[in-house]
């Protein structure tokens, strides 16, 4: 791996264990989904450059599950059997947690 920095393959060696752990988890019990579905994106986006090959074409794995990822985020898929129904519920002084912090709507779902 010439031209490639100590520090990033540092970065990675650690960054993407914890990443698929963090992904995988949030997606499986339905806990902040959207966030999970965004990370996962990026990160099948990181391993797409990183593997460039046209060989076969511009569509590889790497891509079409960054198109899944961008799919359950875009259709908050949390939001209709998961945990992330019951956060957006919770209530804090009365009123649904959603609706007292409204960026979570952009997180949760």
């Amino acid at each position: 791996m010439d031209g490639v920095a100590p520090w990033f393959v540092e970065f990675a060696n650690v960054a993407v264990p914890w990443g698929e752990l963090f992904i995988g988890l949030g997606l499986l019990v339905g806990a902040f989904v959207r966030l999970a579905a965004f990370f996962g994106a990026l990160m099948m986006l990181m391993f797409y450059f990183g593997n460039w090959d046209m060989a076969h074409g511009f569509i590889n794995g790497d891509f079409a599950y960054m198109l899944v990822f961008l799919a359950v985020a875009a259709f908050a898929a949390g939001r209709i059997l998961e945990l992330d129904q019951y956060i957006e519920q919770y209530e804090i002084g009365g009123e649904a947690l959603v609706e007292h912090y409204p960026v979570l709507e952009y997180i949760l779902g």
